[in-house]
């Protein structure tokens, strides 16, 4: 079906450009006559910009149109996307050819992250190769990145060394051996650097299998030293996804099921709050059990149990024929550069925003290329969210306090009127209707009170439970207070007459040991510098009495992150061979969606393509 409306656009845009051209060359054509298009090139970069390609016919062949219109790969893809015709350069009209060719294009390589396809990291290589706004073309012809919507260039069904082979097939079938240089490189995004890293050892380590295509690595948000999210999220690991959205799906259920009751006086009657909480508890013991697993089935394929953190894919391991190098133990041989991201708070509705694409309607984001830098719509929903429970938070208080003063009153007003049976019947009957609309509203208010709560604390606990971005330690905090009698020999010895010097001596420190343990008093102030009476300067030995108190408190640490991976993970320092040129660079505000086409993408390629780190990387303007 998708195929077929795609096709049917690709077809109605065909007509529409064809006829607003029409009716800018020839404004009335007689039936029959020959419409000639005095400059097609125009005609068809006008049509490549929604993917449709003309393709000439030869003159021998038909005397009818000497076009006709083909749709992006056959109309696999769809027809809003610009259409890149990878087996060919673009020559743009004004730049001299000859000098083109006397350049010659560099190969790249883009292999994509966990779950991604062809098309995931498509306008940053699309603008490479043929340009964008504010970025010039670049003489590069780039692999990878085109098309069916979910198809790989590797599989993730089997772990990240048959998915560098994978690469490596699909790398060595598709540059050319005629067009091949020594200073193709590659470029992954994820998981897709690790594959990238294992593909590079595999050319070193096995030569006869894996032909030397690429000689530069650049990494955009890969975890290399393990994704912490992965070792949270897989059921053989520390799974907390089922709590962490059992929790979510209780806290923001319960309100949503009491207003549906609500609406109606039959569904008041019958639903019972005992039936109420059943039915929210099984609704989300089935969600978390069954829905969400589903879900995250994306972080259970095989590749992700070769990059969880202390994976011995990474680290390496030990056999009964000696030790197995793990992927962090290699020393890579060519130039190397890593991008990571550090978003900014909050995180999770911000990465929310770049992956899930809600609130597209408020988004400024109608760039295709390297223009999706705005993040904050979902964290302007949840702010409305937050205020619109806190809303119904308060006016259910109010109600709970109506009630309650109701109630208090028909119960005082039946014992004033206990000489008549009928007035006491009936304001009992009333204190009881408003005692019960009193327990409503309170149970409203604390449903709206918790709902409001898990949106405001949803942030941290997706830092602490999932991707470990927050993490809290728990240390004993010693305070002491040390009441001191000081002497010295040459100023107040025992005997003297002079007494001793009252000190007293405060001070605390967290103890990680779980004691407050101190050298005796005796001990630590043996020679302890104090002011005497006449305000000298002494030291001497001191005796006196301690009080400890202490106290047990949690510490939380927010670890700089994408949103997905950590920033000591991905800016983590790599072995790579002296003497060959290594560079890390922070993408600020930016998280690990954001990094495939954003303008801090667009900053990281042209740093990359200008020179500035190496020239291997170095593509010159086409």
């Amino acid at each position: 079906m998708k195929n077929f409306f795609n096709k049917i656009m690709g077809l109605g845009l065909l007509l529409i450009c064809t006829l607003n051209l029409n009716a800018q060359t020839e404004p009335q054509v007689a039936i029959g006559e020959t419409i000639t298009f005095p400059h097609q090139d125009s005609l068809s970069a006008t049509l490549e910009r929604f993917g449709i390609r003309l393709i000439d016919f030869p003159e021998w062949a038909t005397q009818c149109p000497k076009f006709k219109a083909e749709l992006p790969d056959g109309g696999r893809k769809s027809p809003w996307e610009p259409f890149v015709d990878t087996n060919k350069v673009i020559y743009r009209n004004g730049n001299d050819s000859s000098l083109l060719k006397k350049s010659i294009e560099k190969n790249i390589v883009w292999v994509h992250g966990l779950n991604g396809s062809k098309n995931s990291l498509y306008p940053p290589a699309y603008a490479t190769q043929n340009g964008a706004t504010d970025f010039p073309a670049r003489i590069a012809k780039c692999h990878g990145t085109y098309g069916f919507s979910k198809e790989q260039i590797y599989s993730e069904n089997y772990g990240i060394t048959p998915a560098a082979f994978d690469v490596n097939y699909f790398a060595d079938k598709n540059i050319l051996v005629a067009s091949r240089t020594n200073e193709d490189f590659v470029i992954g995004h994820s998981q897709g650097g690790i594959v990238a890293r294992e593909w590079l050892r595999k050319i070193e380590k096995d030569p006869a299998n894996y032909p030397n295509l690429v000689h530069g690595l650049v990494k955009f948000g890969t975890p290399h030293g393990g994704a912490m999210v992965l070792n949270n999220c897989r059921p053989n690991l520390g799974n907390k996804v089922p709590d962490f959205m059992n929790n979510a799906c209780s806290k923001l259920s319960k309100p949503l099921v009491s207003e549906i009751i609500k609406k109606s006086l039959i569904t008041r009657l019958i639903v019972s709050d005992d039936m109420k909480n059943k039915l929210s508890v099984k609704a989300c013991e089935f969600l978390s059990d069954n829905v969400v697993p589903l879900a995250f089935d994306n972080y259970y394929k095989r590749t992700t149990l070769d990059y969880y953190v202390g994976s011995p894919f990474l680290e390496g391991y030990n056999t009964a024929s000696g030790h197995e190098e793990g992927l962090s133990e290699y020393t890579l041989n060519v130039p190397v550069v890593q991008f990571y991201g550090e978003e900014k708070q909050p995180i999770l509705w911000k990465f929310l925003s770049s992956t899930i694409g809600i609130g597209e309607d408020a988004l400024d984001n109608k760039e295709v290329f390297f223009g999706h830098s705005t993040d904050d719509q979902i964290e302007k929903k949840v702010t409305k969210i937050i205020d619109e429970m806190q809303a119904k938070e308060n006016f259910q208080n109010e109600q709970y306090q109506r009630f309650k003063k109701a109630e208090i009153g028909f119960y005082a007003a039946a014992i004033i009127s206990f000489k008549n049976p009928f007035g006491v019947a009936t304001y009992l009957a009333a204190a009881i209707i408003a005692g019960k609309n009193k327990n409503n509203a309170l149970e409203y208010k604390n449903e709206y009170q918790g709902a409001k709560d898990w949106y405001l604390a949803a942030n941290d606990l997706y830092l602490t439970e999932l991707i470990g971005a927050k993490v809290t330690t728990t240390s004993l905090e010693c305070k002491f207070i040390d009441v001191l009698q000081c002497r010295s020999a040459n100023y107040n010895p025992v005997g003297s007459g002079i007494p001793a010097v009252d000190v007293t001596v405060r001070y605390s420190f967290d103890s990680k040991t779980g004691n407050c343990y101190q050298d005796p008093i005796n001990k630590m102030y043996q020679n302890y510098h104090f002011k005497g009476h006449n305000n000298g300067n002494y030291n001497g030995p001191c005796t006196g009495t301690r009080q400890v108190i202490a106290t047990w408190k949690n510490t939380y640490e927010y670890k700089a992150n994408d949103g997905v991976v950590l920033a000591e993970s991905a800016g983590k320092s790599l072995k790579v061979k002296n003497g060959l040129t290594y560079r890390i660079y922070k993408m600020p505000e930016t998280n690990h969606e954001q990094m495939k086409n954003s303008l801090e993408t667009q900053k990281a390629l042209t740093k990359l393509y200008d020179n500035n780190i190496d020239k291997v990387f170095s593509l010159p303007k086409r």
